[in-house]
């Protein structure tokens, strides 16, 4: 590598590293650090890990008690940070991005902090980790990219491996509605390489993308194809159609006239005129016989002075100047109508990147909108791109991951499970439903283990999650692993000391064995067990009724032995009300024997009975209890108000006053109810006033006309 191009290549990393908030380097320094890098890279064994003080240790503390507290991350961080102990630094990073990798601020730290401690080597990968976990991210990429310029600045091959970093970028984020920076920083570079040729390549590239910035790009565009030659700014095949459009272009437009008369001069040459391409131009031409030429000639090809070539060039290159723009304004309008459909979209996304506050209302509705658009539109690359963008924003929400995985799922089997196990090993570990999709859709595709494996992981991090431990043994039972089956319902039975889970597992035993593996006796004796074991009674006998239904032809005897030890049982009367009417109704559909039916009914009005008998008693006691209540003496409100009154006035002093004011007594009355006549008959005569005065006025309804759409007036 020349000087010259080493310096300008070098230009751009210290440019970058000023818009980085970083100090800039000379290449002494570069040399320095770089020197200083490699020997600390391969420098032997690092040294004992230094013990953490108490007040990291409460860090660690608060952070694993609860890894969702985003502020409690921020915390440990700002403290690593402080203390700028290596060795702290890489753990808490390194255990802070299993859980936020999407923080791409922290990637950057972690990244300069390796760099500034000599640890390159180190530095490089983690850049290379922060943009295999946020690909989508063109501010990391640009940093990254910088650091790569400084630390290649010795490298013969530093070019090239710029700019297969600069594709992966584009690749990567390229269709990114806010990847102008990742583009601009690709044109710079290679404008500083002096590469026009290059620089038209890429924005032929960024022209054709719908990128937040597409005008200003196609102005900058403009500028430089004007500002230099088209030699220097076009592939030579573009160039040589240019020029043959210009060319073809020009022969249409001359007229016929000059074109017989420089046909007329062609044939009036003779051979012996003709002089030798390459001619010097002190030497005898046919046409000059060496005199001078007329003011306002051009001589012949070669031997025109250079300010004569420049001037006939001028126009021609001007206007494949003005060609190549025009081709790439019809590729500019296009993009421009691409850009204005996604405008209303990009507007109304508040927050494109992630955090672990809730999103502001409307935007998950906003991403979703935006999604189905970009799916219709029907380009794959720009829909991934878009996916990615929206689960960076939307990382805690299950359904965007649930809607990212189920297009995948149409597209790309490999990639949708990559999608879930994304979403289920980092960003929601404890969404059950998310995990249990993925599970599904491994099973679906022929992955057993896969999916034994994510129900297993889902059991150990919500442990004693029921609908997790039962997509366990529905997919052992959809492989026929029966025994399977049998031992961890069993093992979920023994385990328990919880009544519903007892009873729940039970019952699924039972009619696993029953329904599947076709042993009733063995679902009976798990239920029995389950009743020893203080199950659900209740629901464990009605469960025992139900196998003995399920018997074709029904066994009478054993139903009825069934139903008489249940009864036995000390259960409420409520309880026992309710098998016995529907030991009443087995045996009126079922019995043989009607004496049985009678015994039967006879001990169910028992039962009825007892249940009147002490509904009644309760009826006379809440009688009782209202009738006490009623008889206590209430209060007077107005006599303790007065009390009140006078026990608050009494502590001023009252004037004296010699008038008494006595009640007046008025005589008591008795009140005597009338008595009524038992000959006279009230309802006789009130039937005959009814009829009387029914209508008295002989008052008659109009009627309305009916023609009139409201039916106001009458007719």
């Amino acid at each position: 590598m020349d000087d010259e191009s080493q310096q300008d290549s070098s230009s751009i990393a210290e440019t970058s590293e000023t818009n980085s908030e970083g100090p800039s380097k000379t290449d002494g320094e570069e040399k320095e650090k770089i020197d200083s890098d490699n020997s600390s890279d391969n420098e032997g064994p690092s040294s004992p890990k230094p013990e953490k003080p108490t007040e990291l240790k409460a860090y660690w503390e608060a952070v694993r008690s609860h890894p969702s507290d985003f502020t409690g991350w921020t915390y440990l961080l700002q403290f690593v940070e402080q203390k700028n102990i290596i060795e702290f630094y890489r753990e808490a990073f390194d255990e802070f991005f299993t859980h936020y990798p999407y923080c791409y601020g922290y990637w950057k730290k972690y990244g300069d902090t390796e760099r500034k401690h000599g640890n390159s080597e180190k530095a490089h990968k983690v850049f290379e980790r922060g943009v295999e976990a946020i690909p989508v991210c063109p501010d990391l990429w640009v940093h990254y990219i910088t650091f790569q310029l400084q630390e290649l600045l010795q490298d013969e091959k530093r070019k090239d491996k710029i700019r297969k970093l600069f594709e992966r970028a584009l690749t990567a984020c390229g269709l990114d509605y806010r990847s102008d920076k990742l583009w601009e920083y690709y044109i710079k570079f290679e404008k500083q390489q002096s590469d026009y040729v290059r620089v038209t390549a890429i924005y032929d590239q960024l022209l054709n993308t719908p990128t937040q910035n597409l005008h200003k790009h196609m102005t900058d565009f403009k500028e430089i194809i004007r500002g230099h030659s088209p030699k220097e700014t076009l592939s030579l095949d573009e160039f040589l159609k240019l020029r043959s459009e210009y060319v073809a272009s020009k022969e249409e437009e001359m007229p016929i006239t000059e074109k017989e008369t420089e046909g007329a001069k062609e044939v009036d040459a003779t051979p012996d005129d003709e002089r030798p391409p390459g001619e010097d131009a002190e030497e005898a031409t046919p046409e000059t016989n060496g005199d001078p030429l007329p003011e306002g000639e051009l001589g012949p090809p070669g031997e025109q002075v250079k300010e004569q070539e420049e001037l006939s060039d001028a126009a021609e290159l001007d206007a494949i100047k003005e060609l190549a723009i025009k081709v790439r304004e019809e590729t500019f309008k296009k993009t421009e109508e691409e850009l204005n459909k996604r405008k209303k979209f990009e507007t109304q996304i508040r927050r494109p990147y992630f955090h672990a506050k809730p999103l502001e209302k409307g935007q998950i509705k906003t991403w979703k909108n935006y999604l189905d658009f970009e799916v219709q539109e029907g380009s794959p690359e720009r829909v991934k791109v878009l996916f990615e963008r929206s689960v960076i924003a939307c990382a805690l929400y299950d359904e965007m991951w649930q809607k990212y995985a189920g297009h995948m799922e149409t597209v790309d089997a490999d990639a949708a499970s990559d999608v879930y196990k994304r979403a289920c090993t980092i960003h929601l570990r404890r969404r059950p439903s998310l995990h249990l999709r993925w599970a599904a859709f491994e099973e679906a595709r022929g992955k057993i283990e896969d999916a034994r494996t994510v129900l297993s992981g889902l059991e150990q991090s919500l442990p004693g999650l029921v609908s997790a431990m039962l997509e366990r043994v529905n997919l052992e039972r959809r492989q026929k692993k029966y025994s399977r089956v049998k031992a961890m319902l069993t093992q979920h039975i023994e385990g328990t000391d919880k009544p519903d889970q007892l009873t729940f597992f039970a019952c699924k035993l039972a009619c696993f064995l029953h329904k599947v593996v076709g042993d009733l006796d063995a679902a009976k004796e798990v239920l029995k067990r389950a009743i020893e074991k203080d199950g659900i009674k209740e629901v464990l006998f009605m469960k025992l009724v139900d196998l003995e239904y399920q018997r074709t032809p029904i066994d009478e005897e054993q139903t009825f032995t069934v139903f008489q030890d249940i009864l036995q049982k000390d259960l409420p009367l409520e309880t026992k009300l309710i098998f016995s009417r529907r030991q009443l109704e087995f045996c009126r559909d079922f019995s043989q024997d009607v004496k049985r039916f009678q015994v039967v009914q006879e001990e169910h009005d028992k039962l009825l009975k007892q249940q009147h008998s002490i509904l009644k008693k309760r009826k006379h006691q809440n009688e009782d209890e209202s009738g006490d209540s009623a008889k206590k003496p209430k209060v007077n409100n107005s006599s303790a108000t007065a009390e009140t009154t006078n026990s608050v006035t009494a502590s001023y002093p009252q004037p004296a006053t010699n008038n008494t004011y006595t009640q007046p007594q008025y005589p008591q009355q008795s009140f005597q109810q009338p008595q009524m006549d038992p000959g006279y008959n009230y309802q006789q005569q009130q039937q005959q006033w009814q009829q009387n005065y029914q209508n008295p006025y002989q008052y008659q309804q109009p009627q309305w006309n009916s023609s009139y759409g409201s039916g106001y007036y009458p007719s």
